[in-house]
């Protein structure tokens, strides 16, 4: 394996990571929003059963809505109790949310930061044209040429990351003489979710005129938000932004990869990428993001791309186009390619696409006699979802496989995937650190009950050997919030 190939794995596995990492918080938003939002409502209700269990004199308003009453003196400790953690969830409705939003873009930085390092590594010539001026007295501190190299690199990366997200792309623009941005059509929505993520760094989501600024010239279109304005981040606009960096993420790091790595064995590891980015893309029923990133690759002229790699990228954006409601795309897709000439396989897929399910059922026992697919792409491959249920496949896989053969599942390798394992977690790792923290936190949590049981049950034998008297009733107005 040659050094360029070794750092695209890296990237690869750094780009799977990433993505992993803002599925994870599509998947958990909503969920962590739910239960806040569940946790708020009971606060909110055990506090109306207080108060209509020991209020009187109650004020209602037009709309019977509750706005004065008398709470007994030695109630109201626990009112204000009430009140403070009913504010305490409202103020984490607000702040979880904006925090998951901003830990997208600190992702991206991340991600980015690791990137350009790849590339400079496996391209030294990069790193010949970067400018750092070093005295002697440091250059004799590295004590070699690979520890001036590695500052060199750490330091263009720092000043790359201190610009402001446009001025990064365009200073890559710039140093690697590629057109990032043109054609970009994502690029004003991913300029407006920067620059709110930094009003919620630094503003608390208070919009600034910097960010009217950079947003007008940009053409974002703010429709109604002035300076002054406070914003939020539903749901719905943080899948928007993970759909956008997402987008960005992947074209940029296979555009950079493809242009600087033109031979065809440099760019083959870029090329299998983008099958396996379809593919998961294509199961988690991704379908316009597929489509998107796959209409920029499936066409490439490039004399790198060979045409099977072609046909996998071509028939994954076949399927993109009509799991999308998009079967005429689809069509005239497989139609501008000639699939008489291919394996068993590609005439399977062309088949099914096309509905043709007699002959993708024959097409499909010849290419796995022919060994050019695992029975575990029946399960995964969403080439399959409809033909599953087709009797013509089912017929199909009886002839293939015994019913103990068709039932056997195999269990992937957790750690699949996974390179230079002495620098990067495992899965098994990761595994055991959560597992740790997680049983740390429940005999904490067990720790502080039995503390907690032992300080009531003294103070109640307390309270029994004191005398109780009786104390002069205490009225005051409280005025609900």
């Amino acid at each position: 394996m040659d050094s360029s190939t070794s750092n695209f794995l890296k990237i690869r596995f750094n780009l799977n990571n990433f993505l992993d990492l803002l599925e994870g918080i599509e998947e958990t938003l909503p969920t962590i929003r739910k239960n806040i939002y569940k946790e708020y409502k009971n606060k909110e209700n055990n506090k109306n059963n207080f108060v209509e269990k020991f209020s009187y004199d109650k004020e209602y308003d037009q709309e019977q809505k509750l706005i004065r009453f008398k709470m007994p003196f030695d109630k109201q400790r626990q009112m204000n109790i009430f009140y403070r953690e009913i504010n305490k969830s409202v103020k984490m409705a607000k702040i979880i949310p904006s925090n998951f939003f901003i830990s997208i873009i600190s992702e991206y930085d991340a991600y980015l930061g690791n990137l350009i390092r790849e590339i400079y590594l496996a391209k030294p010539d990069i790193i010949n044209s970067l400018e750092k001026n070093l005295t002697f007295n440091e250059i004799m501190e590295f004590g070699s040429i690979d520890k001036i190299k590695e500052f060199v690199i750490e330091k263009d990366i720092e000043s790359i990351l201190r610009k402001s997200h446009l001025e990064q792309l365009n200073c890559l623009e710039k140093k690697l003489s590629l057109p990032l941005t043109k054609g970009l059509h994502i690029l004003p929505e991913f300029i407006e979710i920067t620059e709110r993520r930094n009003l919620f760094v630094h503003c608390n989501g208070v919009v600034s005129s910097q960010y009217v600024k950079i947003c007008t010239e940009n053409k974002v279109d703010l429709k109604n938000i002035e300076v002054g304005t406070t914003l939020n981040v539903p749901n719905s606009y943080i899948f928007r932004a993970i759909a956008i960096v997402s987008e960005l993420v992947i074209k940029l790091t296979h555009i950079l990869w493809l242009n600087i790595f033109k031979s065809q064995e440099e760019s083959k590891p870029a090329y299998d990428s983008l099958i396996h980015v379809s593919y998961e893309l294509l199961q988690k029923e991704k379908y316009d993001l597929c489509i998107d990133i796959l209409s920029l690759f499936s066409e490439s002229k490039s004399k790198a791309l060979d045409d099977i790699t072609k046909r996998y990228l071509v028939i994954n954006l076949a399927i993109a186009f009509k799991f999308s409601g998009k079967a005429e795309k689809c069509s005239k897709l497989l139609a501008l390619h000639d699939w008489s000439a291919v394996s068993y396989l590609f005439k399977m897929a062309e088949k099914i696409l096309n509905e043709d399910y007699e002959k993708a059922s024959k097409y499909m026992k010849k290419a796995y006699l022919a060994e050019e697919f695992k029975k575990e792409y029946l399960i995964d491959w969403p080439l399959f979802k409809l033909f599953r249920e087709r009797d013509e496949f089912k017929r199909a896989c009886e002839d293939l496989f015994t019913q103990d053969e068709m039932n056997q599942l195999t269990i992937p390798d957790e750690n699949e995937g996974d390179c230079e394992r002495g620098e990067l977690l495992s899965i098994a790792d990761v595994k055991a650190e959560v597992e740790a923290e997680a049983k740390a936190e429940v005999e904490a949590e067990a720790k502080t009950e039995t503390e907690t049981e032992t300080e009531t049950e003294t103070e109640t034998e307390t309270e029994t050997e004191t005398t109780n008297e009786a104390e002069p009733r205490s009225e005051t107005k409280v005025k609900t919030e």
